[in-house]
C-alpha cells in the first residue's frame, strides 16, 4: 500500500477445517483486564481459549470476550475480525479464468 514500506512473505498449507483468524490492528489494541494491549499473542491465548465450533459463534465469543475485559475496548477504533476454514474443495478453472470478468460485472452493477 505505501512504498516505504515492506511485507512479510510466508506459505503455509492449510488442511481442510484449519481455522485463520485475520483482524485489524484496532483488535491488538484492546486491553486485558489489567489495562495492558492484548497484541498479537493476547489475540492468540484468547483465540485458542476459545471452543471451536461454528466460525460465526467463535467471532461473536472472541467480541464477548473482548468488550467483557473493558468497556471501551471495541469503540475507539474500527475492528473487523475474519475467520477463514478452508474445505480442500479445488476452484475449477474457468472459475478462476472468469473471476475478473464477475468483478468488473457486480462493480457495474450488471448481473445477468
Amino acid at each position: 500500500m505505501f512504498e516505504s514500506t515492506s511485507y512479510a512473505k510466508i506459505q503455509v498449507k492449510l488442511a481442510p477445517d484449519d481455522l485463520v483468524l485475520c483482524y485489524t490492528d484496532g483488535l491488538e489494541e484492546c486491553v486485558d483486564e489489567r489495562g495492558e494491549m492484548l497484541g498479537p499473542e493476547g489475540i492468540r491465548r484468547l483465540a485458542a481459549s476459545t471452543e471451536r465450533t461454528e466460525p460465526r459463534q467463535i467471532i461473536a465469543e472472541i467480541v464477548r470476550r473482548v468488550t467483557a475485559m473493558s468497556g471501551n475496548n471495541l469503540t475507539g477504533d474500527d475492528v473487523t475480525i475474519l475467520l477463514l476454514r478452508p474445505n480442500g474443495a479445488s476452484v475449477p478453472m474457468r472459475d478462476n479464468l472468469f473471476a475478473p470478468f464477475r468483478y468488473l460485472s457486480n462493480l457495474l452493477g450488471l448481473r445477468a
